[in-house]
Order: structure tokens, then C-alpha cells, then sequence
């Protein structure tokens, strides 16, 4: 085969009952089609030696090649290598390398390490800039003839630092001609009539929505068609009416706009709680657009600090668009900004009246040019109606902005 076969594999309990979302899947796959590999399966298992042993074992005896996250760490139910050393015939032995390196850099009363520099003898290991565990590579021709077993650490963060010398170091294929764009203001299914349309057999498309953008990935396997793919791109780009961002994100979007016009900007939240303004202080040098921002959460809290006037909300109650208003420009004032972002909602399940129901969330942005509001009737958990809220407030700035 001329491109490997891969499986991902997310090992841990709270990956797979739903206590922790699983982005390093995702992460990996992304990262190995932009080389050109395209995993063909994707699974989570739990903590369970037995569960770990067998499956990873299935994939190794097909030929695949085996990535696996979680499980490295030094707690009791981290399993993933006493599971997997027997497999390759190997014991786990201390590595004196690894013990001085993390003695050094976490000093010699950290109580794992010991525990951590416990490795697959044979082991090829990858250095973890930002935690203690590190991943390794483990491979016997003469056991799983095509089969190499890559396993990665589970926070996120630590993956993705041994990640890069992974893909780097051993899935250094050419990248297949690929392109990506991102819209805001459109749906799924007219994005799919359009590639329907304009799209040819020898370019692959891929549609991935979320609440308030479409992703949209482009390929083709033959270096060849490469021209066709940039005019399937062009076509797809003129028939589709939505915004189309240049930005892999709608905060960077926004922060990149912002310091083009010379705009500062705010928020005042309510609901969100200061989620609003993490996302946008999640870009690199958010500083020198965002402001900053005020959490309100209580009604008092929006009179006394925001000035919202107390017979604005006895009027027309705390999540109106004229209470959320009246917040935008208190934060205006408060911070001295271009641009105010307010939000208050109900997220339930408690609360709501009847003229604003649970899953109801009134927003204000608040421009040079004046006042856009909006009110969403959002349904699902706590966490999904404030989700949706970030991602509505910030599609809606992003496609004002942009207009």
C-alpha cells in the first residue's frame, strides 16, 4: 500500500462515558490528512488492560499502524503501558535519561517521576516539553510485520507538543494538494447543493459544520489535478452567499479586522460569564485589540456597575434586548472601547418566565455605526445553550465586521 494504514485510538473511562471531550482525535486526524494519510478508523476504549491488550493487538495483526492517546500517565488506572509491553515482548524498565531530565526540570521531590521513567525497554521515546509523560513508539517486525504502535500522552496540551515530532519524524509524506474554507452565515445543506454543482470526481470534499461556521475541505490524490482544484475552489467560493473568512477562526478573524480599523473592543456578559471574552483572549496578541471584561451575572451587579437602569429591567426583565442595551454601552463607557459586546440569557434548567423561556438569550453589539441586537431561543444542556451563545455573538460581530 502506498500510504499507510492508520487507527486512532482514545483510551481513558471519561472519554468514552462523555466526562471529557475527545479533541486529540480529531487533532491527529487533521494533522495527518494535511500529510497526505487518511486514518481509517477512529475508536475509545476504556482504562481496562484486557480492552487495551486486544484491540490494539486487532490493529497491529491488520498491517495498521496504531496511534493511541491516554493511559501514560502515573496513576493506578493509567494502563496503557504494562498493556502494551507484553505485546511487543518487552518489560518496563527504568530509564535513567528520562529520570535525570525530568529531575531536572521538576526537581528531585516530585513524587512521580520515578513512576514515569518507567518505559518499554525497547522503546523509541518523544520528548513531552510540557508534561512528565512521554510518548513512545514500539515496534517488532517479526511480531506485526507492517504495525508500529505510537502512544501519546491524554491532555491535550501534552499530545499535541509529542505530536509534532511524530508526524514530523515518521509520516513525512507530501502533502496532497488541499485547500480549506471556512463560512459564516450558511448552511450545511446549501453548501452541499453547491458542491454538487460545481464539484468533479477528481476532488474530494469534506463538510464540517459547527453552530456557527462550515468548514469545508478540498483534495485531490494526484498532484496533476491541481488546477482543478483551485477553480473548484473559486467556483465555490463565488456561488456561496454566506461570508467566507480567510482566518482558521472566528476570534482571529476578529482580532485581525479589529487592528486593521484601529477598533478596540468589550464585553460585558452575563450568562457566558466571561466566555465571550476568552475566546476572544485566546488569539496571540488579543491585547492590543480586547479591552477587557466585565461579568455582571447578577441583576444588581448590571445596575450598579454597567448603570443599567433599574426600571430597564423591571420593564421589560433581565434578558431583554434593551437591559443587554443598556450593557453595551455601559461597557463602552466603563472600558473606553470602539466596540461593546453584551449578552444575558437563561441556561436553565431552573429559571425563565414566560415571555423569555429557558434557552433564551438576548445579545447587543454595539458598533460605531450603532446598536445590532438579537434574540435566540436556544435549546439542549447548560454547557450547549452557552456554546451556541459564544459562537452566535461572535459569527454576528465577525459578519458585521466583514459587511
Amino acid at each position: 500500500m502506498s500510504r499507510r494504514e492508520i487507527s486512532i485510538i482514545a483510551i481513558g473511562d471519561e472519554v468514552l462515558y462523555g466526562y471529557t471531550l475527545n479533541s486529540n482525535s480529531s487533532f491527529i486526524a487533521k494533522e495527518l490528512v494535511q500529510r497526505g494519510f487518511f486514518p481509517i478508523s477512529h475508536r475509545v476504549i476504556p482504562d481496562s488492560p484486557d480492552n487495551i491488550s486486544q484491540i490494539i493487538t486487532d490493529e497491529l495483526e491488520k498491517g495498521r499502524d496504531v496511534i493511541t492517546t491516554g493511559g501514560l500517565g502515573p496513576t493506578a488506572d493509567d494502563y496503557t503501558k504494562r498493556a502494551v509491553s507484553p505485546l511487543f515482548h518487552q518489560s518496563l524498565t527504568y530509564n535513567s535519561a528520562l529520570l535525570e531530565e525530568l529531575q531536572k526540570r521538576y526537581g528531585n521531590d516530585f513524587p512521580t517521576l520515578e513512576e514515569q521513567s518507567l518505559q518499554p525497554e525497547k522503546a523509541t521515546l518523544f520528548h513531552n516539553s510540557v508534561g512528565t509523560a512521554p510518548g513512545f513508539l514500539l515496534e517488532d517486525s517479526s511480531l506485526f510485520p507492517n504495525g508500529r504502535l505510537f502512544a501519546l500522552p491524554g491532555p491535550p496540551l501534552e499530545m499535541r507538543a509529542v505530536l509534532r515530532e511524530v508526524i514530523d519524524t515518521f509520516f513525512p509524506g507530501s502533502p496532497l494538494p488541499f485547500c480549506m474554507l471556512n463560512f459564516v452565515g450558511v448552511s450545511e445543506h446549501e453548501i452541499n447543493r453547491c458542491l454538487q454543482k460545481v464539484c468533479p470526481k477528481e476532488v474530494h470534499a469534506g463538510i464540517y459544520p459547527s453552530f456557527s461556521t462550515v468548514r469545508v475541505h478540498l483534495y485531490v490524490e494526484k498532484t496533476e489535478d491541481e488546477s482543478t482544484l483551485e477553480h473548484t475552489k473559486k467556483k465555490l467560493s463565488e456561488r456561496i452567499r454566506g461570508i467566507e473568512i480567510q482566518d482558521p477562526s472566528l476570534e482571529e478573524t476578529i482580532h485581525r479586522v479589529l487592528q486593521e480599523k484601529g477598533w478596540s473592543i468589550s464585553t460585558a456578559e452575563s450568562c457566558t460569564a466571561g466566555g465571550i471574552a476568552a475566546r476572544l483572549a485566546s488569539v496571540e496578541g488579543a491585547s492590543a485589540s480586547l479591552a477587557g471584561s466585565i461579568v455582571t451575572y447578577q441583576t444588581h451587579i448590571k445596575e450598579n456597575l454597567l448603570s443599567v437602569p433599574k426600571e430597564t429591567v423591571d420593564t421589560f426583565g433581565v434578558v431583554s434586548q434593551e437591559v443587554t442595551s443598556a450593557m453595551a454601552r455601559g461597557a463602552k463607557a466603563l472600558f473606553n472601547t470602539d466596540i461593546a459586546c453584551a449578552v444575558s440569557g437563561f441556561f436553565g434548567p431552573a429559571g425563565g418566565t414566560e415571555q423569555a423561556p429557558v434557552g433564551t438569550v438576548c445579545t447587543t453589539i454595539l458598533l460605531p455605526d450603532g446598536l445590532h441586537s438579537e434574540t435566540f431561543l436556544f435549546h439542549g444542556t447548560r454547557e450547549a445553550i452557552c456554546e451556541k451563545t459564544i459562537q452566535a455573538i461572535l459569527a454576528k460581530l465577525t459578519c458585521l465586521l466583514l459587511a
